[in-house]
């Protein structure tokens, strides 16, 4: 059976960097139609982000013989808090939309989404390469 986590975890990797480039630019221009487009961005990311976390939990059991477990347990957590992350960064822009007006809280808000999905993502990375395809 092909594993379905590795084709989902494209969508919310993309979408949600994307949003939160939309979300500085709009910070920097104030063009209301970059915030609309980061905030479709956002959502759709974070349902992939559920789809991806759900299928990478169902493929865990796949590979525990093949894959070192401490990097399946830091990937698999990685994971679930990136999403736990732009989860809550998105209340906080619904609940304060005032905060994507101030360029300094919208940089370092995204600055610190880029660098868990960076993370999350060369961890994924290395449990392919270093465990699933030397195998």
């Amino acid at each position: 059976m092909i594993p379905l986590h590795p084709s989902v975890v494209h969508y919310p990797i993309g979408l949600l960097s994307v949003a939160l480039l939309f979300y500085v630019m709009y910070a920097w221009t104030g063009r209301e139609a970059l915030h609309t487009a980061g905030w479709y961005c956002h959502g759709l990311g974070l349902i992939g982000a559920v789809a991806a976390i759900v299928s990478g939990v169902a493929a865990r059991s796949d590979v525990t013989d093949r894959v070192d477990v401490v990097w399946l347990d830091r990937h698999q957590t990685l994971g679930i808090g990136t999403g736990v992350y732009f989860l809550l960064l998105w209340l906080i822009f619904l609940q304060r939309p005032v905060w994507l007006r101030r360029r300094a809280i919208v940089m370092v808000l995204s600055l610190v989404g880029w660098s868990l999905l960076l993370i999350t993502m060369r961890s994924g990375e290395a449990l392919v390469w270093h465990f699933l395809m030397t195998k």
